[in-house]
């Protein structure tokens, strides 16, 4: 990996854009937007429990990417320190 301070702060930037656009995905939405007005049966409770998990597993990888900035960013403060 580059220790370059200014590479590391780059890359802890994209991956807090990656953590945005996955905190903006339309999965988040989407139990809201079916009701009982648009599906009714078993298919759409799993239907709607699957989008819901995946809604879930998308913010705990969101905010593993945003763990993983924080870590460049403090590895990119002590490198900036060491020069």
């Amino acid at each position: 990996m580059d220790r370059d301070p200014t590479a590391l702060r780059l890359r802890a930037a994209r991956l807090r854009g990656l953590a945005a656009r996955l905190d903006a995905a339309l999965v988040h939405r989407a139990p809201s937007l079916a009701g009982d007005d648009t599906w009714r049966g078993p298919a759409a409770l799993r239907c709607h429990d699957e989008v819901r998990r995946i809604g879930l597993r998308l913010g705990d990888v969101a905010d593993d990417l945003r763990a993983e900035a924080a870590r460049l960013e403090h590895l990119a403060a002590w490198e900036s320190g060491r020069r």
